[in-house]
């Protein structure tokens, strides 16, 4: 993502410098524009708040760290570029006519310049709703994944005895705190295994199941003692 924001970076910067040139560089003659009207600086104000602004909008989106998140943040640079270019229209209107009074310039910028920022704190704040949603989601998924195999392993198992213990380990695992984190991912992993082993003494009618039933229950106690330690 990096790379692909310093390409846009590159274009933005050759746009910022174009306009900078039609406006100071180019001679009266070709471009009519007074540089003493107090209406030019706040038109002029304006433009460079608004290709400030969009930049950091899109340096926001392109330093998500996978394309998810990017998508959600692709509103926030459409918003920004939208505002960008009603700034632009509006800065070159109070830059060219400079019989524009400078306190309706003043005013008609400074509208657009708020409605701008509210609009882009509104995405903002709705994104960030977003990636908190899918964040949770994703940090409760071990937990559920398992507690849904296991509810299915012991509705399906016909073994009275073995029953018994698999129901011992779905209401382990459903009373289990959902969510997780990086110092839970080595006994999550030793969880997973373990499931798997007992699922395969199932399958071949091993008398193990007992013992890997107990295995994993003492896997599960660790990793709720370890959740509980994590959030001291």
């Amino acid at each position: 993502m990096k790379k692909s924001f310093k390409l846009y970076a590159a274009g933005w910067l050759v746009i910022f410098i174009t306009f900078n040139v039609l406006i100071f560089v180019l001679p009266n003659e070709i471009v009519d524009v007074s540089k003493e009207n107090g209406t030019f600086w706040i038109g002029y104000i304006l433009m460079v708040l608004s290709f400030i602004g969009q930049l950091v909008c899109a340096y926001t989106a392109f330093s998500k760290d996978n394309l998810q998140k990017f998508f959600y943040n692709i509103s926030l640079i459409s918003i920004s570029y939208i505002s960008t270019i009603v700034s632009i229209v509006v800065s070159l209107i109070c830059i060219t006519v400079p019989i524009i009074p400078f306190w309706i310039g003043s005013i008609i910028c400074l509208l657009i310049l708020a409605f701008s920022v509210i609009s882009i704190i509104k995405a903002k704040m709705a994104i960030d709703i977003i990636e908190d949603i899918d964040e949770k989601e994703s940090n409760t998924s071990f937990i559920r994944n398992m507690t849904n195999e296991a509810e299915l392993l012991w509705n399906t198992t016909q073994n009275d005895t073995y029953k018994s213990e698999l129901k011992k380990v779905y209401e382990a695992l459903r009373y289990s705190d959902p969510v997780s984190n990086e110092q839970l991912s080595s006994i999550e992993h030793e969880i997973e295994m373990s499931f798997n082993q007992l699922k395969n003494s199932i399958s071949n009618d091993d008398e193990d199941i007992i013992s890997a039933s107990k295995t994993l229950l003492s896997l599960i106690e660790e990793r709720n003692l370890k959740c509980k330690m994590s959030k001291k």
